[in-house]
């Protein structure tokens, strides 16, 4: 492995260009009455570069490309960031999907921040032309394929591509002794089911529609949710107690006192930043290069959140 394919040398150079992430002190500097100033403001902020008719999205988007390429280009185990990217991908195959199958089009795809680009994957959901994909992809995306042919909804829909690309995930992650990773995966996948659990609950799904829509790999099995399913918010808190130090169960008994599902997903997001900042100064692996990576994300949905003009409650702007 040469020099700039070394974790102490890549994280080396994380650790000097972090300095130039806004964290939500400084984005708070910015006016946010005037859209146009907003923008300028970001770009001589070291945020992008200000072009003819630049959006908040698309300097959004040209800066977290940006950030996947570095990272492309400085990772010691490409293998590995690629894992990591994938959940970008699968929010790619989903739309893609929706869009065939249920002309679903008020989404739009992450170009450039997955591990596949998405002319491979439109000639592969489209046209069912796997060739300009890698090998491994094209098994996963063939698998896919035959496993949504006859999903009834856009619901299961989702659920099935999720299953299919953390299998894939946790299949290939069983070659690498790499906890950061794994442990960013779990708690990820976590997360995600208990939203899925709350969101059940809130539209009133029996108990198999929130089955359907479960994601394994976490530490919280699916036993778990079934037996809190109709139980009353003391218990639903108690039972997440033993995972994670508690803090799960925190975070849901804040959201119970005041509901407001934009806040809880922002402390969540928090969560995993917090567990990945355990993993910062790990210099011999993936650890900095994916909390690097949540930093920048974090970055987009404050710079998002300000932009949008609506007020801001305590806990929602994200600490990094």
């Amino acid at each position: 492995m040469d020099m700039e394919r070394s974790y102490p040398y890549t994280n080396g150079v994380i650790k000097v260009i972090e300095s130039k992430i806004l964290d939500k002190s400084k984005l708070s500097k910015i006016n946010r009455d005037d859209k146009s100033l907003f923008i300028k403001s970001l770009c001589e902020m070291g945020y992008g570069q200000m072009e003819a008719n630049t959006t908040i999205e698309s300097l959004i988007s040209k800066e977290l490309v940006a950030t996947k390429k570095f990272i492309d280009d400085m990772s010691p185990q490409p293998e590995l960031t690629d894992l990591f990217f994938m959940a970008n991908d699968a929010l790619n195959v989903k739309f893609l999907y929706k869009k065939m199958k249920y002309g679903i089009t008020y989404l739009d795809i992450d170009a450039g921040t997955g591990t596949m680009s998405k002319e491979s994957l439109e000639k592969a959901i489209f046209e069912s032309d796997y060739s300009t994909l890698k090998p491994a992809y094209q098994d996963l995306m063939k698998d896919i394929a035959a496993k949504v042919q006859n999903v009834p909804n856009a619901r299961l829909l989702s659920a099935t591509i999720d299953n299919i690309i953390y299998d894939f995930v946790f299949s290939h992650l069983g070659f690498f002794q790499n906890s950061a990773l794994k442990e960013y995966f779990e708690l990820s996948i976590d997360i995600s089911n208990v939203l899925s659990f709350l969101r059940s609950k809130a539209l009133k799904w029996d108990i198999l529609k929130f089955q359907e829509v479960f994601i394994p790999h976490g530490l919280i099995t699916i036993s778990v949710f079934d037996n809190i399913y109709d139980k009353p918010e003391n218990i639903v808190i108690k039972a997440f107690s033993e995972f994670y130090e508690e803090k799960i169960s925190r975070i849901l008994k804040t959201y119970f006192e005041d509901v407001d599902l934009n806040v809880l997903e922002s402390m969540f997001d928090e969560l995993v930043i917090k567990a990945m900042k355990e993993h910062r100064n790990d210099s011999f692996g993936i650890g900095p290069v994916i909390y690097y990576y949540l930093e920048k994300m974090s970055e987009a949905k404050n710079i998002r959140l300000l932009y949008s003009g609506v007020t801001i409650k305590n806990g929602q702007l994200l600490d990094y």
